[in-house]
């Protein structure tokens, strides 16, 4: 009897740790270079019926807002009610509907599908007295103010570059000529002395200015905003005049900690890592980052007049259109 319980004993040890090691493997990252699947979805949106744009009542100085719930795809899709995330508004600081539109349209490929539409042809004095461009999602995590930040932060979305865009392949200037999507640690506009920002842009790589436009990211921070880190991606051109499936992630962190990833898939294509930085994501000085609680998920932005003036003078505009859309709170999928 002694003899069987041990071997008994024994086969339980063996099985219960083969169990485990099996459970350990499952939860290995196979690539460390992508994080884990640990996220939970805040809300996602493919701009589809009952998702509707609500104009301000004066097209000069009003921000527009989409309200509805889209029932094209699961919840969390209520783009008012949401538990997941506080409040959204699409903002322009003033301009015309000459100058800049927002817009749930027709697929530019698909005439069944909607998709939302961001349009700029032309610049205007806001009420700070800058001269910009500027359609942007405004997104705060929480309503509650600075508390429930977010660590990490992942999105997907499809976009699409109209043909206009183009235009600027021929434009022989370097740099960051318009704004797509920019990620707040800390906000800039309240004179945080902690503020950070990571923008990702479209424009031309640093003495190239004969190449096509490529994504350009920088990380931020300081009052006057100095530049900690940037990259650009002269290898990989954006593509024009069809979709892309766009993922970004940033995890908050300091030089050896912080990330930030952003990839690209063409139709049929496999995905294309843009960037992969390691530094910080936070203002470098902040002795307490607290995470995301604000940022612009969508985005056209351009403070360039030159870029602006060589674009209407090919009677061009910088138009996206963007598809399902998706923000996680958490890693990758």
């Amino acid at each position: 009897m002694q003899a069987k319980s041990s071997k008994n004993y024994l086969i339980t040890g063996l099985i219960n740790g083969l169990l485990i090691l099996s459970i350990n493997s499952f939860g290995q990252n196979p690539n460390p270079d992508v994080p884990l699947k640990n996220g939970v979805l805040l809300f996602n949106s493919g701009f589809e019926p009952g998702s509707r744009v609500v104009h301000g009542t004066d097209p000069f100085t009003s921000d527009d807002n989409i309200f509805g719930i889209d029932s094209s795809v699961p919840p969390p899709n209520d783009w008012r009610n949401n538990v997941n995330l506080g409040s959204w508004n699409f903002q322009y600081q003033q301009g015309d509907t000459t100058q800049r539109k927002l817009r749930i349209v027709p697929d530019p490929v698909n005439p069944e599908n909607n998709v939302l539409s961001f349009w700029v042809r032309d610049q205007w004095v806001n009420a700070g007295g800058n001269t910009v461009g500027r359609i942007q999602a405004n997104l705060r995590t929480s309503d509650e103010g600075y508390i429930n930040g977010i660590k990490e932060l992942y999105q997907k979305n499809k976009m699409f570059v109209h043909e206009d865009v183009a235009v600027f392949n021929n434009y022989l200037s370097t740099g960051k000529f318009f704004t797509i999507l920019e990620i707040w640690n800390n906000t800039g506009w309240e004179e945080d002395p902690y503020r950070f920002r990571i923008a990702i842009g479209i424009g031309k790589a640093k003495n190239e200015s004969t190449g096509d436009i490529c994504f350009v990211v920088y990380g931020q921070d300081e009052l006057n905003y100095v530049t900690i880190w940037e990259e650009r991606n002269s290898n990989i051109p954006v593509p024009v005049g069809e979709w892309i499936t766009m993922e970004y992630y940033m995890k908050e962190g300091d030089g050896q900690n912080g990330r930030f990833w952003m990839t690209m898939t063409r139709e049929g294509g496999e995905k294309q890592v843009i960037f992969d930085v390691h530094n910080f994501t936070h203002n470098r000085k902040n002795p307490n980052p607290n995470g995301i609680t604000f940022y612009n998920p969508l985005k056209v932005y351009i403070t360039d007049k030159d870029a602006m003036a060589f674009l209407k003078s090919h009677n061009k505009s910088i138009h996206l259109y963007f598809d399902d859309f998706e923000v996680w709170r958490g890693n990758l999928p």
